[in-house]
C-alpha cells in the first residue's frame, strides 16, 4: 500500500468517527457492535437490553445516518474538490499540530 492510499484509509475512518459520534448513543453502539465487532444480534441485545426487533430498527437507523453522513462528508467532498474536505484538512492539521 503506498503512502497516499494509506493517509486516505486513516483520514475515512477520521470521517466515519465523526459520523459514529452524530448518532444517538445506542444506535452507535448497536452498530460498532454489529458491524465493527462482529457481535451475534443475540449478545448485543442482552448488552444493550433491547429486544431483536428494537435492535433491527437501531441498526438500520445508524446505517441510514451514517450512509447520508459519510456520503455528505467523505465522498462528495473528495469528488467535488478532487482532494480531502477542507473541514477534515483542517481536522487532521489542528490534531497534528496539538
Amino acid at each position: 500500500m503506498d503512502a497516499a492510499t494509506a493517509c486516505q484509509q486513516k483520514e475515512f475512518w477520521v470521517v466515519l468517527d465523526c459520523c459514529l459520534a452524530k448518532l444517538q448513543p445506542r444506535a452507535a453502539q448497536a452498530f460498532v457492535l454489529r458491524e465493527m465487532e462482529d457481535q451475534a444480534s443475540e449478545e448485543i441485545c442482552k448488552i444493550l437490553g433491547v429486544s431483536a426487533t428494537n435492535l433491527w430498527v437501531l441498526l438500520h437507523r445508524a446505517r441510514a445516518q451514517l450512509r447520508l453522513c459519510i456520503e455528505i462528508h467523505w465522498f462528495a467532498k473528495t469528488a467535488k474538490d478532487g482532494g480531502l474536505p477542507r473541514w477534515l484538512k483542517e481536522l487532521s492539521s489542528a490534531s497534528s499540530n496539538g
